[in-house]
């Protein structure tokens, strides 16, 4: 679990096409598939994880970064043409997201299945079990327990932060996100209050 993936962008795994969403360097998924299910996140706490990954020391999210790094990172000037790496942080990431549930769309229910990473991290069973029916496969509840025990939080490369995106980021930028953002929160059944109730790494 703590390897993750073989780098960034696609993994074949037997017959199975897997895209490394961390870091989205494919912005317009265009690959044949039978099925895909996508998990998303809040932009704004995918962004803050990406961040504290690329601040850490060691490259990993083993190591906290402070409230003051994160600030002075998200202020700082943006690789194109959006007012900082907060702006650029959730365009990249809300863009890669919407792009593969456009393409769900097309597709058809049957094809595709959306789930929120808070959702996947809060019930597992759940959520799993949601995944599971939605690709035809049996599996046992011990089975079930078993994944998600494998996959917790505690068992994986996850720290916590004391901090949230309202903490590192100015009201003016957070108002903006919510602009920016308000078409695909809303379709991902995303609450404002969900900035305050998320601060894994």
């Amino acid at each position: 679990m703590k390897a993750g993936l073989v780098g960034e962008g696609t993994s074949h795994l037997d017959d199975t096409l897997c895209f490394k969403t961390h870091w989205p360097v494919i912005t317009a998924p265009e690959p044949e598939f039978e099925r895909a299910i996508v998990v998303v996140r809040h932009p704004a706490h995918a962004a803050l994880s990406y961040a504290a990954y690329t601040l850490s020391s060691t490259m990993s999210h083993d190591n906290a970064v402070s409230e003051e790094q994160m600030r002075e990172h998200m202020a700082s000037p943006s690789l194109r043409s959006l007012a900082n790496r907060w702006h650029y942080y959730l365009w990249i990431f809300s863009s890669y997201s919407q792009a593969w549930i456009s393409r769900i769309k097309q597709l058809g229910p049957e094809k595709g299945l959306v789930v929120r990473y808070e959702d996947l991290k809060s019930d597992c069973p759940r959520e799993l079990l949601r995944m599971i029916r939605f690709l035809g496969v049996r599996s046992s509840e011990s089975a079930i327990a078993c994944a998600c025990r494998t996959a917790s939080l505690s068992a994986t490369h996850r720290t916590t932060r004391p901090y949230e995106p309202a903490d590192v980021v100015s009201a003016s930028d957070l108002s903006r996100m919510e602009k920016m953002l308000a078409e695909p929160l809303a379709e991902w059944g995303y609450e404002s209050e969900i900035l305050a109730t998320s601060k894994e790494l």
